[in-house]
């Protein structure tokens, strides 16, 4: 029987099979919900540097509540007739992958779903072991990421969805080597993203004049004017001050106290300087300076 065409559905695989499969998948999830607003697979695409994000839901809804759902449609490639092992191990191997997949979509978009449905399409019911098998595997990914969760269905008419050579090439091994592992399945712990801007938003402007600001905001009675500040300037300190002042004249030694900010300053030692004018030949007095200023 030929699977029904939707024409209009907007998906990355124009598929029939796909089509009706991704349709009643949707038609099965909305099932008692009140939807506001859906969007399709092609809605969804998320690109970087030409290349797109694998793992694109195949379809999400809203419901008035605001809550969105991403619904991700496979149909798994079990054979009639398989192990039980086999079996197991083909379902757990589908969902992982999609999983995977989904958390790299995930990261990639800025949706925050409240639920990830995994949809998977079963070409037959299978036994009781498989379903329960999956469901564990389920149970262990939520403790990891608990934004997805599971629905294994069985359609009413498998041939709408299921070609009659579906899976009839399946290789148990081949899976394996080409779907992703438990070690793959991230630990979601929430909008990293934005806590880490949060982290570094810095609240503060830190500008070059920062230390005239400071200075500005002080009460008088707080300002330091200890001795220590009431040194000459960098570059002459830099030349070797006492050579420097046993070589200049008084008038060098009034110019180098001008240029410093500090000539104004209420130190004893200033005081001193400036009085004694012309008497800076006498080497008591000058001694006595040098020895106030550099300790």
């Amino acid at each position: 029987m030929n699977a029904v065409v939707n024409n209009s559905t907007d998906s990355l695989n124009s598929d029939p099979y796909n089509l009706r499969a991704e349709e009643l998948a949707m038609e099965d999830c909305t099932i008692g919900v009140e939807v506001r607003r859906t969007w399709t697979e092609k809605e969804m695409v998320r690109a970087f540097d030409g290349r797109m994000f694998s793992g694109t839901p195949d379809g999400m809804f809203e419901d008035w509540n605001g809550a969105l759902t991403c619904v991700q449609v496979v149909r798994v490639p079990l054979i009639s007739g398989s192990s039980i092992t086999d079996s197991q191990e083909t379902l757990v191997l589908t969902i992982l992958t999609k999983i995977v997949k989904s958390q790299q979509w995930l990261k990639a978009s800025n949706f925050e779903p409240s639920d990830f449905i995994i949809f998977c399409w079963l070409p037959f019911s299978i036994p009781v072991e498989v379903a329960e098998h999956a469901e564990n595997a389920m149970q262990l990914v939520r403790e990891m990421d608990p934004r997805f969760s599971l629905r294994l269905r069985v359609p009413a008419d498998s041939d709408s969805l299921f070609p009659a050579m579906f899976a009839t090439n399946h290789c148990v091994e081949a899976h394996r080597k080409r779907s992703y592992e438990w070690s793959d399945v991230a630990t979601y712990t929430g909008s990293d993203d934005l806590e880490g801007d949060e982290d570094d938003f810095c609240p503060w402007d830190i500008t070059w004049a920062w230390d005239e600001d400071i200075v500005e905001e002080l009460p008088v009675a707080e300002m330091d004017v200890t001795e220590e500040v009431v040194t000459p300037t960098d570059s002459v300190a830099s030349l070797g001050w006492e050579s420097w002042a046993e070589e200049s004249s008084t008038e060098e030694w009034e110019a180098a106290l001008r240029a410093s900010d500090v000539v104004t300053k209420a130190s004893s030692c200033t005081q001193d300087m400036v009085d004694v004018g012309e008497s800076w030949s006498d080497p008591e007095v000058r001694g006595r300076l040098l020895h106030d200023d550099m300790g």
